[in-house]
């Protein structure tokens, strides 16, 4: 009796651990160039965004902010050239000159905001960098269309 519930068990644990792994294996997974792109402006935005916080932090790390700002002008002009997202427009007539009108606004402010934290005012970098997150957001609206549940 004892090894029944013994073997019940194990494969009741057995068959979780499968469930699981099959499902995280068939769980849809953007794929592409312009989405790891993406991936390293997040990471990139995110970190920007803890250093230029606050004065101190901003003092602290201004050489890590302009080389991560650095790094999101490069990915602008890297993605500028991908047209992955052209497919995914919403509503545009010319999904490619859009794309490259909202690329190069990025780049635009990625650059002010290289410029500002070389020079080390942390209010006008931070105000540069909320900029960058504009442009990045109305790029999304147009090219970043999300599927309805």
């Amino acid at each position: 009796m004892m090894l029944r519930k013994s073997l019940a068990l194990a494969a009741g644990v057995s068959f979780v651990a499968l469930l699981t792994v099959g499902l995280s294996g068939a769980a849809p997974q953007e794929e592409g160039e312009l989405h790891e792109l993406m991936e390293k402006v997040t990471a990139a935005n995110n970190k920007i965004n803890r250093y230029i916080r606050t004065p101190v932090s901003f003092k602290k790390s201004q050489e890590d902010i302009v080389t991560h700002a650095k790094e999101l002008t490069e990915l602008g002009k890297k993605a500028r050239e991908n047209e992955e997202a052209i497919e995914k427009a919403k509503d545009i007539e010319n999904p490619k000159e859009k794309w490259q009108e909202l690329m190069d606004d990025m780049i635009e402010h990625c650059e002010t905001l290289v410029t500002l934290s070389e020079e080390g005012d942390q209010a006008k970098a931070k105000a540069a960098h909320t900029e960058v997150k504009k442009s990045c957001a109305e790029c999304h609206k147009v090219f970043r269309v999300e599927d309805d549940f």
